[in-house]
């Protein structure tokens, strides 16, 4: 297009061809302006509006820049004037002013002739218009035009400074939108990954989870079979024991009881294989299953062949009855043989199915397992006279520790069952957290995923209209830096043509424009919102017959952008609990959003706040309080003992340990009062040792066994078998006592008897069973008198109580005073149990011809545990301020030891049970488990029935029961007690 409308130096635009920036906006308007001036351009043009519309942002990328008046009044040339101002709509519409530069334009430039024929044509103007032709009329059109370019340009400048502002905020808005997007697609990718990390965790922890389940619950249905099974042969071997007993009942007609011991059948150190020499029990014997209940069995019987041969010598089996005892034993293998075997009945049906022919399989039967004896009787085995009532009671005793043992394992199979069913349930219970966990991460993917593709799609938007209207402020910018130019370029040749038509007439005359100073703004009448500013300035140059001042004030909008709002919160919540119990958590807090923030106001402050706690270790150790002050002597002498203790202050955690109640580092004793118990034996009739002829001062004394197990003590008990030697037998089992002044030795006939001074209520349990035999019950009949005679009674210092017990002799009646049967109703409990109390608490000592008769033998079973239940019951009459004591004299083992067991501790946690095991068969083991602590001072170990009749071991329950002891009167004959 070029060649049709552009001259280098010279015509319309001689800027356009020289340094003058090509630009879209300046080719807009040269096309308004050329529209009327070349109709044969309209093709051209048509084509130049359509690429100028396509111009991209790329294009616009040129430098703003506002020129000032110096830098446009440098490259204003005259011709460069002349077509600015010949080209104003003004002066085309104002024919004088036209004519009047067209005169003396035409003097300086034939093309500007050219140029102004051209217009005068296109206007038809008249040429020459007389009235206008005066220089001051022409300067003064040239000042009103000048200062309506200034007011554009004051407009243009007001215009698009808004526009700039409004746009640049707009921007920065979207800019934000734009970050907020892309943090709202962060925070959803964020979550993507974490539902997804979610989800691949949950998918592989199930199935292990559930293999697991699989596992634990086939391992418990194997166990619970297993257990099952040993309780049905146990409750077999139970079964087979009842028809024992009730085969033997009350041994009105008893059978042959004898028992045969052959040794050659186990170790040495097992004693012997037991079997009893009985036609109808042996075959019973030997259906017993279960290893541990013939273990036990052979046990019990061998206790019973002990005692048996004890009273009378064992004698070796004749041939005759070996023969015999074979025969049993053989016939009970064959008959387990034939058990062995499951016997099917013959079905009529099946048997017409086959069709009934027994020659259809010519097999041999599979023959049946071998079965080995267990133990092939010879005349190597001996024969002991059995009892039937101590075989009966061993067979009460052995039947009721197979109860024992089904009982526990009836309890292994709940406690397996109810600890397999909270694994089962912690596990169902992890694997229904698993399968929610995974439907709620899915869940969760599925709304993160939406909500990452709608924030990347908004922020691609607003990115995209970021973009587009980035481009549109450039264009427009570049408009507004072309229009400012453009008037500011059109002032200049105004003032240029102004001032040269002077020249052209000669004539000198000095014209001054108004200038002023730069805008300078006000104070906003408001932040936000909307308020207005007022811009001023001031005049530098005053005018001089030249362009007139500008307006001074111009009045504008400002600070439209809505007012920030801050956000404003609540008070906060209380604090949570916290998230774990130990090994650090954290706890949390929040207060609500009352007023959410808007427009770039101050942000929330935090609304939720968090802080650790509980950051102890989940394994710690039990504190323990600090040790009670040493208790008072549990003796008066003999050794007694202070107590001290240590409660727990804080339980231990997790897998921290705690010491037993009962430990070292919880319960501690310390010895007091180790001296003699000279100062309180009361008085006796004495006898001078040398009224014995045969005894010697000096044998005497070192054959006694004194009190303190020194033979240098005061007083000691005279050794029953040197007294015999010596012709002494009338001073067995008495007290020894020395003149403190002449060191003579006396024997105290009728025995010496501390005497309690303490508050105690006193239950003295006094075993009657058949093991004791008539010697052991006589002898313990007079431990029991001796004990309860001497022991003074009242309101102010002892009360005691006695019973006798034993137990029962039938197993109906074992359910019943146990309560293992709910059918078996309530007991007879002197009847049926063996149970009879002789005296309950009360003031009244009873004589000793009362006790002796009162105390009949029962010579029955041990029935230990429900003597100690009554007991316990019967401490229920005691006295608040008295100190509950039960003493247990017994020889035997308890029928049931689990029973036992629980009935102690029970029974201990009211009150102190002292016990006095007598002779060789006591249970020493088993009774160290169940005394009070400690145990020294509650086990009183009487390893003979001979010495129950000693002054001294009924001294010794004495001593060891009261804290207090009443002191002895002064001796005659210049004696000390013991002194």
């Amino acid at each position: 297009l070029k060649p049709f409308w552009l001259k280098s130096n010279s015509g319309l635009f001689p800027r356009a061809a020289s340094n003058v920036a090509f630009s879209p906006v300046r080719v807009r308007r040269c096309v308004s302006r050329l529209a009327n001036m070349a109709r044969f351009l309209a093709p051209a043009l048509a084509l130049l509006a359509a690429s100028i519309n396509k111009v991209s942002a790329s294009a616009l990328n040129l430098n703003l820049k506002l020129f000032t008046k110096e830098e446009i009044m440098a490259n204003m040339t005259m011709d460069r004037a002349a077509d600015l101002v010949m080209t104003n709509s003004v002066v085309l519409q104002t024919p004088k002013l036209l004519a009047l530069l067209k005169t003396e334009l035409a003097k300086l430039n034939s093309t500007a002739e050219a140029q102004l024929k051209v217009v005068h044509k296109h206007k038809r103007q008249p040429a020459n218009d007389k009235g206008y032709g005066a220089l001051n009329g022409a300067r003064d059109m040239l000042n009103e035009m000048m200062n309506d370019a200034m007011a554009k340009l004051d407009n243009e400048i007001e215009k698009c400074g808004t526009y700039n502002r409004e746009t640049l905020a707009l921007l920065e808005e979207i800019r934000q939108d734009v970050a907020s997007f892309n943090a709202q697609a962060a925070e959803a990718r964020s979550r993507v990954l974490k539902s997804q990390g979610t989800i691949a965790f949950c998918q592989l922890k199930l199935p292990q989870v559930q293999d697991e389940l699989d596992r634990h619950n086939e391992e418990c249905q194997s166990e619970e079979i297993s257990l099952k099974g040993q309780i049905e042969i146990v409750v077999a071997d139970l079964s087979v024991m009842a028809g024992m007993l009730n085969m033997i009942g009350n041994c009105d007609a008893p059978a042959a009881a004898n028992l045969v011991q052959c040794r050659h059948c186990r170790k040495s150190n097992e004693g012997g294989y037991m079997m009893l020499q009985n036609t109808s029990l042996q075959p019973l014997l030997l259906k017993l299953q279960s290893a541990r209940v013939r273990s036990y069995v052979q046990e019990n019987l061998n206790a019973a062949y002990d005692e048996a041969t004890a009273e009378e010598p064992a004698a070796a089996l004749t041939q005759e009855e070996v023969r015999h005892q074979v025969a049993l034993m053989m016939g009970s293998a064959q008959d387990r043989r034939l058990r062995g075997q499951r016997q099917e009945p013959e079905d009529p049906e099946m048997l017409a199915a086959m069709g009934n022919d027994s020659e259809s399989l010519n097999i041999s039967v599979v023959p049946e397992a071998t079965v080995p004896y267990d133990c092939i009787p010879t005349n190597k085995c001996t024969l002991g006279t059995g009892s039937c009532v101590k075989i009966r009671d061993r067979f009460l005793n052995i039947a009721a520790g197979i109860q024992d043992m089904l009982t526990k394992l009836k309890k292994e199979l709940a406690e397996l069952q109810r600890g397999c069913l909270e694994d089962k349930t912690i596990m169902e219970s992890q694997i229904a957290n698993l399968g929610e966990k995974l439907r709620s991460a899915q869940t969760d993917l599925a709304t993160a995923t939406g909500d990452q593709v709608e924030s990347e799609s908004s922020s691609n938007l607003k990115g995209q209209q970021h973009t587009e209207i980035t481009d549109e402020h450039g264009v427009e910018m570049k408009e507004c830096c072309d229009e400012q130019n453009d008037l500011k370029s059109e002032i200049c040749a105004l003032e240029k043509i102004r001032g040269e038509i002077y020249k052209m007439k000669g004539l000198e005359i000095f014209i001054t424009d108004c200038e002023v100073t730069g805008w300078s703004e006000g104070r906003c009448s408001s932040s936000c919102g909307g308020g207005y500013l007022v811009k001023s300035r001031s005049i530098m140059v005053h005018p001089v017959k030249g362009m007139k001042c500008p307006p001074l004030e111009l009045k504008e909008s400002c600070n439209t952008h809505p007012c920030p709002i801050d956000c404003i919160v609540g008070e906060w919540e209380g604090w949570s609990g916290c998230s774990a119990e130990c090994g650090g958590g954290i706890r949390e807090r929040m207060r609500p959003v009352l007023t959410e923030m808007k427009h770039d106001g101050s942000p929330c402050e935090d609304t939720e706040e968090t802080e650790g706690c509980n950051s102890q270790s989940c394994n710690k150790e039990c504190e323990l309080a600090d040790w009670t002050d040493w208790g008072s002597c549990t003796q008066a002498c003999w050794t007694g003992t202070n107590r001290r203790d240590r409660a727990v202050e804080h339980p231990a955690r997790g897998t921290g340990s705690c010491p037993e109640p009962a430990g070292d580092h919880r319960l501690q004793f310390r010895n007091c009062n180790d001296k003699p118990c000279s100062e309180f034996y009361q008085q006796g009739t004495l006898h001078h040792v040398t009224s014995c002829s045969q005894c010697s001062y000096k044998n005497f004394c070192n054959s006694a066994v004194w009190a303190d197990n020194s033979p240098d003590a005061e007083a000691g008990y005279a050794s029953g078998n040197s007294l015999s030697e010596w012709g002494c037998d009338q001073w067995k089992g008495q007290k020894i006592v020395r003149n403190s002044k002449s060191g003579a030795i006396y024997v105290v006939e009728e025995g010496v008897f501390l005497k309690c001074a303490s508050k105690i209520d006193m239950v003295v349990l006094m075993d009657g069973s058949g093991s004791l035999g008539e010697e052991g019950w006589e002898k313990s009949k007079k431990l029991v008198t001796n004990l309860i005679s001497h022991l003074k009674e009242g309101d102010d210092t002892v009360r005691v109580a006695l019973q006798l017990f034993s137990g029962p002799t039938t197993w109906d009646n074992y359910y019943k005073c146990t309560g293992a049967s709910p059918t078996a109703g309530a007991p007879d409990l002197e009847k049926d149990c063996g149970i009879r109390w002789i005296k309950h608490f009360s003031n009244n000592t009873m004589s000793v011809p009362m006790l002796k008769t009162a105390l009949q033998w029962p010579s029955a079973t041990t029935l230990t545990s429900v003597a100690l239940a009554e007991a316990q019951a019967e401490l229920m009459y005691g006295r608040e301020d008295a100190a509950s004591i039960v003493v247990v004299i017994t020889d035997g083992k308890p029928m049931s030891q689990d029973r036992t067991k629980q009935a102690a501790e029970k029974l201990m946690a009211n009150a102190r049970i002292i016990w006095v095991p007598v002779g060789p068969g006591a249970p020493l083991e088993f009774i160290e488990q169940v005394a009070s602590l400690p145990k020294k001072e509650n086990i009183i170990e009487i390893d003979s029935f001979d010495k129950l009749e000693w002054p001294y071991f009924v001294n010794k329950i004495i001593a060891q029961s009261c804290p207090v002891l009443k002191k002895a009167p002064m001796l005659d004959n210049g004696l000390e007690g013991l002194a």
